[in-house]
């Protein structure tokens, strides 16, 4: 147990020294703009439908408070990036100690997580919330975990793909009562932002739509032909 505590409090003091940089990148902005805009009635910032709204929830409600919004916004986001470490270290725990501790180690010192831990982006949080979601389903927390699925899925969408990995899981185990808990947990957020979609854009799936779309526009892909 102590070797992961030893672990996480390296991973977040060797981060912390790139909380105070101010450089970010262009979705990030987008992100703080976003909040901005949820929380003064669009008369500040910007909106882009395509977007997930959960993080832009946060980042608005941040510079609502008055807070300085890079500074607080790298910090949630590294606090975020140090609990996914202890969650993969809770589930590999499941089945040995050992399992727990190299796991985390392992996705600690990969470069690319280490790199994005104190990015504002929307990456980190929705593993969060599916990690969370799969150590709930592994204690028989299914509403709960639903629940959390829904929130990777609206910090995400692509992460709504951990309520099928649930289904199968589930539905292969002849568990379909518990899967409809799951449902019923997911539902319990998806729902209310579907008819904010549908308020915002005139489509309960417009903004799920306009992402896919933007995902699929070449203008937006990367094209290096040497």
């Amino acid at each position: 147990m102590k070797k992961i505590f030893y672990f996480l409090i390296l991973f977040f003091a060797l981060n912390s020294f790139f909380i105070s940089r101010y450089d970010l990148y262009w979705d990030e902005a987008v992100y703080i703009g976003m909040g901005k805009s949820l929380y003064s009635d669009s008369s500040i910032g910007l909106m882009e439908v395509f977007r997930p709204i959960f993080l832009p929830l946060v980042l608005g409600f941040i510079w609502k408070l008055g807070l300085e919004i890079i500074v607080a916004g790298k910090i949630i986001s590294l606090l975020m990036s140090t609990i996914c470490l202890y969650l993969v270290y809770l589930i590999g725990k499941e089945k040995s100690e050992k399992t727990g501790v190299l796991s985390a180690i392992i996705l600690g010192i990969t470069p690319v997580y280490f790199l994005y831990s104190t990015h504002m982006l929307t990456e980190i949080p929705s593993v969060l919330f599916s990690l969370v979601a799969i150590y709930l389903l592994i204690k028989k927390r299914y509403l709960f975990s639903g629940v959390f699925s829904g929130l990777s899925f609206l910090t995400k969408f692509p992460s709504g793909l951990i309520l099928v990995i649930i289904g199968i899981i589930l539905i292969k185990d002849k568990l379909l009562k518990k899967y409809i808990r799951v449902l019923v947990g997911f539902s319990l957020l998806v729902l209310p932002y579907l008819v904010y979609s549908y308020v915002s854009n005139g489509s309960f799936m417009g903004s799920i739509i306009s992402a896919s779309a933007h995902q699929s526009n070449l203008n937006y892909s990367i094209n290096d032909s040497r």
